[in-house]
């Protein structure tokens, strides 16, 4: 491995850090006992934003997958007939703080392996 990665170190890193499956947390560590340059390890982070981006979206949209749905109306635009109506969305407090706690446990978890 110490060899591939001094040679061809940002390259590998790119593609390790693309992949979906892989920690990030380990696959850094391993390469970072290697000897790669350190400009080539640093800049191959750059890769991880996708994953990272992804990993955000998911988080972020989790609020909309978990909400009730239910409407409830509201005061009337000015010039409109029909009273407005909202849906809403998120979770309840209680529903929240398990959803974190949940993350918390399965990154402690995740992290011991």
């Amino acid at each position: 491995i110490d060899i591939a990665v001094s040679d061809n170190g940002f390259k590998i890193m790119c593609l390790l850090y693309l992949t979906p499956i892989l920690p990030l947390g380990p696959v850094s560590y391993m390469c970072g006992t290697t000897s790669m340059p350190l400009m080539r390890f640093a800049s191959a982070k750059i890769a991880a934003l996708p994953l990272m981006l992804m990993y955000v979206f998911i988080g972020a949209s989790t609020d909309t997958f978990f909400g009730d749905g239910t409407e409830h109306s509201g005061t009337a635009e000015e010039g409109a007939d029909s009273p407005k109506t909202d849906k809403e969305i998120g979770v309840d407090e209680a529903t929240h703080k398990k959803m974190v706690l949940f993350g918390l446990c399965l990154s402690t978890i995740s992290m011991s392996l």
